[in-house]
């Protein structure tokens, strides 16, 4: 039902039957929230008597921006300038989409975000080490500059709450949001869709259980990019495991420029098809290696 302003939930005894709605209430055999970044879930169980875990929140203060342009003959499938915590704040990504154009997206991070302006957002891409403005200079805009700055990483942990009820579970950015950047939210909610099709037990048991593979789903990639972002945080003293994954990852950023192997494993970790233990297989070691001392 369109236009329908839900305010809370409905509950019969410790199970959920319903959504508690401005014109009244609508009943249910089974309450999904998949309504994102907004969702009040932890309030509204908590209005219930139900408590769940603070939510884990990585902020790295990044904002992006956006532009399409038509497409030069010859240019590229694909560029980018990644960002580096905590010297590199500003980066870019160039991918040709439908249309014989291209889609550029400009990256700060730690606040440094690219402006709407197109005067100063072509005085951003100016600002990059890379080569990506002057590679831009045949490309004639198309749009105008669409920016977006709510990019902190927030993770739900329902799994662990306390008396979960029955016939409620959350889905997608509801659980766990990501920091749109790296593109994996889209990915982790299909998964999660996937998952959704398994559902048959809408008990409190069953609904549970559903929360904790959704947790396990989104584990990867919520590793990934929290853990690229934590560089960010002022406020964050890594201890000696996340300072040896950051050293790893930071050699990886450096293979992939250089070995269109190792770049292919990797990106197929960055968007879900292998899981993370594939970049730590002994095959990749030795041309690994061989890439970062070409660097």
């Amino acid at each position: 039902m369109d236009g329908v302003h839900v305010t809370g939930l409905s509950f019969r005894g410790s199970e959920v039957d319903g959504v508690l709605t401005r014109d009244g209430r609508v009943d249910a055999d089974l309450v999904v929230d998949a309504s994102g970044r907004s969702s009040k879930l932890a309030r509204w169980l908590a209005d219930a008597g139900i408590a769940t875990p603070e939510p884990t929140v990585v902020d790295s203060c990044t904002g992006y921006a956006t532009r399409l342009y038509t497409a030069p003959e010859g240019f590229p499938a694909l560029i980018a300038e990644l960002l580096a915590a905590p010297d590199h704040a500003r980066g870019c990504a160039v991918m040709r989409v439908e249309g014989d154009r291209l889609m550029v997206t400009a990256q700060g991070a730690g606040g440094d975000h690219p402006p709407h302006d197109p005067d100063e957002y072509q005085e951003f891409l100016d600002s990059l080490r890379g080569p990506v403005a002057d590679m831009l200079r045949a490309a004639s805009p198309l749009t105008g500059v669409h920016r977006f700055a709510r990019t902190a990483s927030r993770r739900n942990a329902f799994e662990d709450a306390g008396g979960w009820p029955g016939g409620l579970v959350a889905v997608g950015d509801a659980v766990c949001a990501f920091n749109p950047v790296y593109g994996q939210g889209m990915t982790v909610a299909a998964m999660e869709a996937l998952l959704f099709r398994g559902l048959s037990d809408f008990s409190a048991k069953g609904c549970r259980g559903f929360q904790r593979e959704v947790a396990k789903t989104a584990r990867a990639a919520w590793l990934l990019s929290s853990g690229a972002d934590q560089g960010w945080t002022g406020d964050h003293r890594p201890g000696l495991g996340e300072r040896a994954f950051a050293w790893y990852m930071e050699q990886w950023q450096i293979a992939i420029t250089r070995d269109p192997r190792v770049f292919l494993r990797f990106i197929r970790v960055i968007n879900m098809v292998d899981g993370p233990a594939s970049l730590m297989k002994p095959v990749v070691f030795p041309r690994l290696y061989r890439a970062v001392r070409r660097g």
